[in-house]
C-alpha cells in the first residue's frame, strides 16, 4: 500500500515513536521502573546520559542517567580489561615465540656433523625451522624429504609387521625421520622413513635382538646398552 501511494506521488509519513513518548507509556502501562529501564537502555544505545528537553517527571530522568552512568562505567571497564588481557595475551605469546627460537637455535649450534644438523632440521616444522636461516640446508631437507616413505611403505620396504616396526622405532634401531600431521578427517601423526636409512638395517639381525630381549624378559633379566 505504501508503495502504491509513493508511485502516484502521495507523501507518507511514517508516524515514530519518540523516546519521550515511549518513557511515558511504559510508565502509565508498566510502572517507573520500566519507564526508568526503558530510558536508560536508550541513553546507553546513545553512548551519552543527556537527552534533550523531555516533558517526562524529573525523578524518572534522574535514575535513568544514574543507571546509564552505572551501565556505561561497566561496559568502559569490561573493554579495558579485554584489552589489558590481550596485550598480555600478546607479549606472552612473543615472549615463548622468542624463547622457542633461542632454545632451537641453541640446540641447532650444539650438533657436530652435517648429518646430524640435517636430520635436526627434518624434524622441525615449517614454524620452527624459520627460525634457521640456511637456505642450503633448507634444500638438502626437501630432497631429504622426498626419499621418505610412509609407514606402510616403510613396513612392505622391510618386511616386517607394524609391531616389529613400531618396536625398532622406540628402541632406536630403526627409528623415523620425522612426523607430520596429515589432514584427515581427524588429524593424524604420520611418521615417515628415509629409504637410504630402511636399507641399511638388517631384518634378521633385529629379530635375533628381540628373541634375547624376550628371553631376558622372562628370566626377569634386562640388556643393559654399553
Amino acid at each position: 500500500m505504501r508503495n502504491k501511494l509513493l508511485e502516484q506521488g502521495v507523501t507518507v509519513k511514517k508516524k515514530r515513536t519518540t523516546i519521550q513518548e515511549r518513557t511515558m507509556q511504559k510508565l502509565e502501562c508498566s510502572g517507573s521502573k520500566e519507564a526508568v529501564r526503558y530510558l536508560a537502555n536508550r541513553m546507553v544505545m546513545q553512548k551519552k546520559t543527556s537527552m534533550p528537553q523531555m516533558d517526562i517527571p524529573d525523578y524518572i530522568f534522574e535514575a535513568a542517567v544514574v543507571s546509564a552512568k552505572t551501565t556505561i562505567k561497566g561496559i568502559l571497564k569490561r573493554k579495558r580489561a579485554r584489552k589489558e588481557k590481550e596485550d598480555e595475551q600478546q607479549y606472552a605469546a612473543l615472549m615463548a615465540f622468542k624463547q622457542r627460537g633461542y632454545e632451537i637455535a641453541s640446540a641447532f649450534k650444539d650438533l657436530n656433523t652435517d648429518d646430524e644438523r640435517l636430520r635436526y632440521y627434518v624434524r622441525l616444522s615449517r614454524d620452527d625451522a624459520s627460525f634457521i636461516d640456511d637456505k642450503k640446508l633448507h634444500t638438502k631437507a626437501v630432497a631429504f624429504r622426498k626419499r621418505c616413505v610412509s609407514t606402510t611403505k616403510a613396513r612392505e620396504h622391510l618386511q616386517c609387521t607394524l609391531t616389529e616396526l613400531n618396536r625398532w622405532d622406540a628402541r632406536g634401531d630403526v627409528p623415523h625421520a620425522f612426523k607430520r600431521v596429515l589432514p584427515l578427517a581427524k588429524a593424524v601423526q604420520a611418521r615417515f622413513w628415509n629409504i637410504d636409512d630402511l636399507d641399511c638395517v638388517d631384518v634378521n639381525l633385529l629379530r635375533e635382538k628381540d628373541l634375547i630381549s624376550k628371553k631376558f624378559k622372562r628370566q626377569g633379566l634386562r640388556i643393559v646398552k654399553p
